[in-house]
């Protein structure tokens, strides 16, 4: 157990921090499990490219847009305060797409504006979550280990949340997919 420890990134050591990865891990793969699951039940439902193309715009323009200003929004307010308010967010967001889905519902404009609505969520989310990691971190000499961390939390979330929205989709519904990010 201790020289499995040597391999680990310094910023691991501290429990904050690992308790905050953690955390993070599950909410990237859950939201690129989301992200599949939503371009999936819109494709299925209108069998139309551009919707899926607009869907992927919808979800990913916020960031464009929006995080310059939740930037600077970020520096102003409470982090903590915001990130779970945003969260929050996001999870309402994720079980009013679980039921949507799991009622039947069809009309792929409600799903779009959910794309949306989530997208600027996440474009608030991205940027007081990296603020917060110099909360976080306390030992500034820790702070390039814990943004090494986080990237590849991230990096891993892209392969890992992908995987498991395809074999969710083979075995069970949109629905449950929004469900378990929720």
């Amino acid at each position: 157990m201790v020289a499995m420890a040597s391999f680990l990134p310094p910023a691991l050591s501290k429990p904050r921090f690992r308790l905050f990865a953690t955390g993070q891990a599950i909410s990237i793969i859950g939201g690129w499990i989301q992200q599949i699951a939503l371009s999936w039940l819109i494709y299925r439902l209108s069998g139309s490219v551009f919707l899926l193309g607009v869907s992927g715009f919808l979800t990913q323009i916020p960031f464009l847009v929006v995080s310059p200003f939740a930037g600077a929004l970020t520096d102003r307010v409470r982090r903590v305060r915001m990130l779970i308010t945003v969260n929050v967010v996001l999870a309402v967001l994720a079980s009013i797409l679980a039921t949507m889905a799991a009622l039947g519902v069809d009309d792929v404009r409600f799903y779009l504006a959910l794309a949306l609505c989530s997208g600027t969520a996440t474009a608030f989310e991205t940027p007081g979550r990296q603020a917060l990691l110099s909360i976080i971190v306390e030992d500034r000499k820790l702070l390039p280990s814990a943004i090494g961390v986080n990237s590849m939390l991230f990096n891993m979330g892209r392969i890992i949340g992908p995987s498991i929205a395809g074999i969710l989709l083979l075995r069970l519904t949109e629905a449950w997919c929004f469900a378990l990010n929720a």
